[in-house]
């Protein structure tokens, strides 16, 4: 909360604001973006697929591919923590 109130008024950069104070916490935010960015890449795929821009098969290639990383990165998540 203190954080909060000291800087309520200011512009505050959102990137510099969330950054890990140490390696760790770097790694985990890295890793953490890169999860979330696979989901939504799959939701993306989904509503393709959904709307017929793409067919089934590249559809299935690229959910395996996307969620072999995502499992890499969520794995490597649980480790550092």
């Amino acid at each position: 909360n203190t954080w909060i109130s000291e800087n309520k008024n200011k512009d505050v950069d959102v990137d510099a604001a969330i950054d890990g104070r140490d390696t760790w916490s770097k790694q985990i935010l890295d890793e953490v973006a890169k999860d979330s960015a696979i989901e939504d890449a799959l939701y993306a795929l989904d509503k393709a697929l959904e709307d017929g821009r793409i067919t089934l098969d590249v559809f299935l290639k690229q959910v395996r591919r996307l969620s072999k990383q995502q499992f890499q990165h969520r794995a490597l998540t649980h480790k550092i923590m």
